[in-house]
């Protein structure tokens, strides 16, 4: 199943990303000003994978909503000229986070948009030092922001 990147938004957009939590939408107001200039979108929500399979008693009509509302969905990713830039958002984000990062980044690599490369950066508002050392370890940028506001 391709990965479903949905409508774009330009990189300064100021409304309220589709489905994001409160407690993500914090750091993602943190983190909006850091994006570089060179960035040319936004898609918020992306959908990766196929999601479970509808069992065989779903009616047709059904069958594309229950995709949609199984895939996995990646908070943020950010199209530059060069490369994809996936982003987790998560507050106080732990070791799990990495996990999910590392099945998104697998999702991605089985049907990207297109060629180029995929950068991967988790985003937190609170350090903790394992899950900053996996990230690292993966290859993965790990941005800590204060955010002011938990949630």
């Amino acid at each position: 199943m391709p990965t479903e990147l949905g409508h774009p938004y330009p990189p300064d957009f100021a409304g309220y990303p589709t489905h994001m939590s409160t407690s993500d939408f914090h750091i993602w107001v943190a983190y909006q000003p850091t994006i570089p200039k060179t960035a040319l979108a936004l898609y918020f929500d992306v959908r990766l994978g196929e999601g479970r399979p509808a069992g065989p008693e779903t009616p047709d009509y059904l069958r594309r909503m229950w995709r949609l509302n199984t895939q996995k969905r990646a908070d943020v990713v950010i199209e530059f000229p060069d490369r994809w830039h996936l982003i987790e958002l998560r507050n106080n984000a732990q070791l799990n986070a990495i996990g999910r990062l590392l099945g998104y980044q697998q999702l991605w690599k089985l049907d990207p948009p297109d060629p180029r490369r995929l950068t991967i950066e988790l985003v937190t508002d609170n350090t903790d030092a394992d899950t900053a050392q996996l990230a690292q370890t993966q290859g993965f940028t790990y941005t800590v922001l204060p955010v002011g506001i938990h949630v």
